[in-house]
């Protein structure tokens, strides 16, 4: 049984033949190229007439490759993660690709020799871009700078410093804890205390600049080895009101309720997942915009990608207080 012939391409070849013109014409007409060949305005509109009635399709994939560009972006790792596992970067790489898929561009994601190299050397070629979730904390500064600097964009969510080459996107943590701190103060909370999970390399901050914000507010600093510590690490100490400064997912946070019996303390902490709703002992709480960074991220990168002198600067987005 012979199988149906399928539908030739139609080329800008064949819009030529219909039009009863060159291929440089219809190419300077339809694809805005430069050339020598002048076309006037009657013969410009035959052209476009054949293209409509032969329902021509321009090749984005070889317009693409022409422009030394192959509309991929790679998403890079400092360390292994699990997105099985991991709510919070299971949400920003699905954003990601959603966001970069409504540009037109594919993403692949690495997590392999790309994270464990200072060089990007097996990349060139394959992908436009580059963003790179956090920091490498594994490496020494002179060579996160390095590293960091061979990137087209990063999101960052801790508190180091990049070179100026890397459009960073991040949250701005430190404002938001001054402006939490100043709404409890405003409604009368002044015992407030802020956990952050001690030695945790992956946090939004370090512990020791978090230690130095909590003493310029005046507010005490606490750091716990479990999440699950927090409730009654809170009911001994001497607060009214405690932030819980570490990123975790919202069935996480739905844990994070006052100890049986103990006096009512206000539980405020950052989570991954912003449809959170109120539950016992834990009715506000921090949102990460993972949806508003991620955007933000690939705007930046397919900006940078597609017009190289654009003057452009990385993002600080506010994080909603839990009021």
């Amino acid at each position: 049984m012979r199988k149906p012939r399928l539908h030739k391409r139609v080329t800008i070849k064949d819009v030529a033949l219909k039009a009863g013109v060159s291929i440089g014409a219809v190419s300077r007409v339809l694809h805005g190229r430069a050339s020598t060949i002048r076309v006037s305005e009657p013969t410009a509109e035959i052209i476009r007439q054949a293209a409509l009635d032969l329902d021509y399709k321009r090749n984005r994939s070889s317009t693409s490759l022409r422009a030394g560009r192959t509309k991929a972006l790679l998403i890079a790792a400092p360390f292994d993660i699990s997105l099985a596992s991991s709510p919070y970067y299971a949400t920003l790489v699905d954003s990601i690709i959603s966001h970069a898929g409504e540009k037109g561009y594919t993403v692949c994601l690495s997590k392999g020799a790309m994270t464990k190299s200072l060089k990007f050397e097996d990349s060139k070629g394959k992908f436009d871009g580059i963003i790179w979730l956090g920091a490498p904390k594994h490496l020494e500064e002179e060579e996160q700078g390095q590293l960091l600097g061979e990137l087209q964009v990063g999101i960052h969510l801790v508190d180091s410093d990049v070179p100026e080459t890397v459009l960073n996107v991040k949250a701005d943590e430190i404002q938001a804890i001054l402006n939490y701190v100043g709404h409890l103060r405003v409604n009368d909370i002044t015992k407030i205390g802020l956990l952050a999970n001690s030695g945790d390399n992956h946090s939004l901050m370090s512990e020791s600049n978090l230690k130095d914000l909590c003493k310029r507010l005046a507010i005490q600093f606490f750091s716990y080895n479990s999440i699950d510590d927090v409730p009654s690490q809170v009911q001994s100490s001497d607060v009214d009101a405690a932030i819980v400064w570490q990123m975790v997912d919202a069935a996480t946070a739905k844990d994070l309720s006052n100890a049986k019996g103990g006096r009512k303390v206000q539980i405020s902490a950052i989570v991954t997942d912003a449809e959170l709703k109120g539950s016992k002992g834990l009715g506000k709480h921090f949102a990460l915009p993972l949806n508003e960074m991620s955007r933000a991220a690939v705007e930046l990168l397919i900006s940078r990608i597609e017009n190289p002198q654009a003057v452009s600067s990385g993002v600080a987005l506010s994080i909603p207080i839990p009021v």
